[in-house]
């Protein structure tokens, strides 16, 4: 799975922009990263890895069929 991990955080901690997760310390170096290495999926709005989406969007969401 290509989801990455979120960490407990509190209401006072800043939301990144990037991945809308709370950062509890580094924000700068947070958003920094997270803007050149991360995108949401557009499909479940879940951050991933920018070199994973693709294979995220195949594994992921592959639809399947049971008859």
């Amino acid at each position: 799975m290509t989801h990455l991990s979120a960490v407990p955080a509190t209401e006072m901690e800043p939301e990144c922009p990037n991945c809308k997760r709370k950062i509890s310390h580094n924000f700068t170096n947070h958003v920094r990263f997270c803007e050149r290495n991360n995108t949401l999926c557009p499909k479940c709005n879940e951050p991933v890895l920018k070199n994973d989406l693709e294979n995220h969007l195949k594994d992921d969401h592959k639809h399947v069929f049971s008859f």
